[in-house]
């Protein structure tokens, strides 16, 4: 009887040692585990789309500047998707709506100044609330939607529309965390470490320059979740370059991803990207120029590699 038992014993406990099993998370997959290379649809985007956010947030708050302070009041128009900015006491609201670049943009972003200093001088700093900030993309209707908040600070003073005028340029430090919501409905949070280096690389308006690299002490700018919900941490092996490919003939920057290398590992598999390619299907080239349309997404698993081509 009591060997009877023993055996009823250690068939159950393997059984539910089976059904335990059966149940485990699955491990990391090691395949690009479905990922849509669209804009709107990955992580990529993302990155470019909350740069562009930064790129409006830092060109109206210093127009508003420039205009309150008498500095300059000949542009009288606010950069493409902002359609209104108010002021809200101790800084602006900014409201963006319509179509701009074939992205239709919306929601609000509030600017908040943290300290007395005057914006064009060193150690200014300015808190920035987003609030449902949808970009959705003409092309394929797919939408990302982005909250959270930003601190941006001024390292060493300056302006970006003096930067051709006076041959210098200007260091933003940016600390932020964002939600982010993808078109799959899952919501993903991501911290955001940067250096924003604006420099001048000739004597038009068209050669202002955008350098951003990771502020971390390991050149790392974003740790988080992703899209499918694997943590990762992203290097800038190079920074980004954006050339200011300027039509508007003044100051404020049209800027283009023309060059830059980041890095990241999901699970056991790496992934590297490479700005500054053009052109379609039949055959890409790297240009780094203002032709440059899209990404290189180079996709190492244990058991092979994949290339991505992602347009800007």
């Amino acid at each position: 009887m009591i060997r009877l038992k023993m055996l009823l014993f250690s068939l159950t406990f393997t059984v539910i040692s089976c059904k335990k099993a059966d149940v485990s998370p699955p491990p990391i997959p090691i395949s690009a585990y479905g990922e849509e290379y669209q804009k709107g649809a990955n992580d990529e985007t993302v990155r470019l789309e909350y740069n562009r956010l930064l790129d409006l947030v830092s060109v109206a708050y210093e127009l508003d500047y420039i205009k309150s302070k008498k500095i300059d009041t000949t542009i009288t128009t606010f950069p493409c998707g902002i359609s209104s900015v108010d002021s809200n006491g101790s800084g602006l609201d900014l409201v963006f709506a319509g179509e701009c670049n074939s992205r239709i943009l919306t929601g609000k972003a509030s600017i908040e100044s943290l300290n007395t200093i005057d914006w064009n001088q060193r150690s200014a700093t300015i808190k920035i609330n987003i609030q449902d900030y949808i970009i959705k993309f003409t092309s394929n209707n797919k939408e990302i939607t982005l909250n959270g908040q930003f601190t941006l600070a001024s390292s060493n003073g300056g302006l970006i529309s003096e930067i051709i005028p006076n041959s210098g340029g200007l260091a933003h430090e940016i600390r932020g965390n964002i939600d982010i919501t993808f078109d799959n409905d899952s919501t993903r949070t991501w911290r955001i470490t940067q250096k924003r280096y604006y420099r001048s690389a000739g004597s038009r308006w068209e050669d202002i320059q955008l350098r951003i690299d990771g502020d971390s002490g390991y050149s790392i700018t974003e740790t988080g979740k992703n899209k499918m919900g694997y943590d990762f941490v992203s290097n800038y092996n190079t920074p980004l370059v954006f050339y200011s490919c300027n039509s508007n003939q003044n100051w404020i920057p049209e800027f283009t991803l023309a060059t830059g290398q980041y890095s990241y590992n999901v699970g056991t598999t790496s992934v590297n990207v490479q700005a500054g390619y053009s052109g379609e299907e039949n055959g890409y080239t790297l240009v780094e120029n203002c032709n440059s349309k899209r990404l290189k997404i180079d996709w190492y698993f244990n058991n092979g590699s994949k290339v991505e081509y992602l347009e800007y």
